[in-house]
C-alpha cells in the first residue's frame, strides 16, 4: 500500500526532469515503441551474447550494466532492421506513427 504512491510520485518527478531533454525523450520513446519486439527477441540476443568468448555475463556482476546496455541496443537495432522487412507487422508488432489532422472551421 505504501510502495505504489511512492513509486508514482517518483515517476512523476522523473517525467518532469526527462521531458526537457529531447534526446532522452526520443530514446525512451523508441524503446517504448519497440518494447514488445524487445521482449520477444531479447532472449535470443542474450543467448548469442553469452556465446561470445570474451563475455562473462553469468557470474560477473561488475559487467551487468554494460551487458544490459549492449543487449538493449542490439535488440533495438534488430527490431529496427526487422521493421524494414515487408510484412514486418506480422513478425513484430510496432505501433505506427499517428498523422496529425488539422481541422479547418
Amino acid at each position: 500500500v505504501v510502495y505504489i504512491p511512492i513509486f508514482l510520485a517518483l515517476l512523476i518527478v522523473f517525467y518532469n526532469h526527462v521531458k526537457n531533454h529531447t534526446l532522452l525523450t526520443q530514446t525512451l520513446t523508441v524503446i517504448g515503441n519497440y518494447s514488445m519486439g524487445i521482449y520477444l527477441i531479447h532472449v535470443f540476443i542474450i543467448m548469442v551474447y553469452r556465446q561470445t568468448p570474451f563475455v562473462d555475463i553469468v557470474n560477473n556482476p561488475s559487467t551487468f550494466v554494460v551487458s544490459y546496455i549492449i543487449v538493449l541496443c542490439v535488440s533495438v537495432l534488430s527490431i529496427y532492421l526487422i521493421s524494414k522487412l515487408p510484412f514486418s507487422s506480422f513478425i513484430v508488432p510496432i505501433p505506427s506513427k499517428k498523422a496529425i489532422v488539422n481541422k479547418k472551421d
